[in-house]
C-alpha cells in the first residue's frame, strides 16, 4: 500500500495566506506556509507505523516553487525523502502520473487531497485499487461533493 498525499490545502495551509492565488507567484509565498498540525501528526503517526508516504504535489512554473516545497517540507517532515516528494505540473492528473510514471503500487493505492478533481481522477484510474479521501479545510466541501472525508483544519 502506498499513501500519497497533496500539500497545498491538505498539509499546508495555504487558504489561510490573504490573496494566496495571486501570492503564490511571490518569492517566499510556499516556504512560509502554516502546516496544518492534525494533517502533521497524522502523517507523522502513518510513518512511525511503517506506511509507504509520498508527497504529491502540483508546482507553478516559478523558479522558487519546487526549492520552497522542499525547504517547507524538510521543516515539518524531513523524514520524507526526496524520492518520495513527487512535484508535477499543474495541468498533469496526479492519478495519471502516479500510474504511468511507476509509482503506482498493484494493490492499494490512497490519495489523500481538499481538491475534489483530484479524487474522482484517482477513483476512475484506479478503481477497486484506489482509496481516494478528502481533505476538508476552511474553504471546500461546501457542496459535499466527495463521500470520504477527514478534516485537516
Amino acid at each position: 500500500m502506498k499513501i500519497f498525499i497533496d500539500m497545498d490545502g491538505t498539509i499546508a495551509r495555504f487558504y489561510e495566506a490573504d490573496d494566496c492565488l495571486e501570492r503564490m507567484y511571490e518569492p517566499g509565498f510556499f516556504k512560509g506556509l502554516k502546516p496544518y498540525k492534525k494533517a502533521i501528526k497524522m502523517i507523522d503517526k502513518l510513518h512511525d507505523k511503517g506506511y509507504d508516504i509520498y508527497i504529491l504535489s502540483a508546482c507553478i512554473e516559478t523558479a522558487s516553487c519546487r526549492i520552497e516545497k522542499n525547504i517547507w517540507l524538510n521543516q515539518y517532515l524531513p523524514y520524507i525523502p526526496d524520492n518520495h516528494r513527487l512535484f508535477i505540473p499543474c495541468d498533469i492528473s496526479k492519478a495519471n502520473y502516479v500510474k504511468f510514471m511507476g509509482y503506482a503500487d498493484d494493490r492499494v493505492n490512497i490519495l489523500i487531497d481538499d481538491y475534489s478533481k483530484n479524487l474522482f481522477d484517482w477513483d476512475s484510474v484506479f478503481g477497486k485499487h484506489g482509496i481516494a479521501i478528502k481533505a476538508i479545510n476552511e474553504i471546500n466541501n461546501k457542496k459535499n461533493t466527495y463521500k470520504g472525508c477527514i478534516k485537516v483544519n
